[in-house]
Order: C-alpha cells, then structure tokens, then sequence
C-alpha cells in the first residue's frame, strides 16, 4: 500500500514511478508523511497499524486529485463541447 501511495505521489510530481526510483526525488515534507506507514516488525499489530497509515495516506492524496479535477472538470468540459462536431 506504502508504495503504491508514494508512486501515486511521483506521479503527480512527474518523477518516475518504477520500482520506487522517484521516491528519493519526493520533497522531504512529502516522505516524511510516509514515516508511519512503514512496519517496523512483522507482527500483526504492527502491520495493521503500518497499513492503516498508508491507506490513510493514499486517500489523502486521492482527495487533492479530485479536488484538482473538480477545478479543472467545467474547463474540460467547455473544450470537448467546442471539439465536439
């Protein structure tokens, strides 16, 4: 999930997203966020809690894409009524 999240993050900062390349090229505010979602064992309540953050995270920056495409959407939607024939 944490790396899933972060290459969600790169993505969005046009780095690249294979294999983690990107993640060092990821402001530091940024990985900071992401401290928490790494298990630090292999017990259940350790990954459940590592998970959980990750999650969270990934849904954080899920909800700044739609805020973004929220914005953008009349735009959008303005240029394929002219485009459309």
């Amino acid at each position: 999930m944490r790396d899933y999240a972060l290459s969600l993050a790169c993505l969005r900062r046009s780095l690249p997203v294979d294999y983690g390349r990107g993640f060092d090229g990821l402001p530091a505010d940024v990985r900071d966020v992401f401290a928490d979602s790494l298990a630090t064992s292999l017990e259940r309540d350790e990954l459940m809690r590592a998970l959980s953050s990750g999650i969270g995270e990934l849904l954080r920056d899920v909800d700044g894409v739609q805020a973004l495409a929220a914005k953008v959407e009349p735009q959008l939607r303005m240029l394929k009524g002219e485009w459309d024939l």
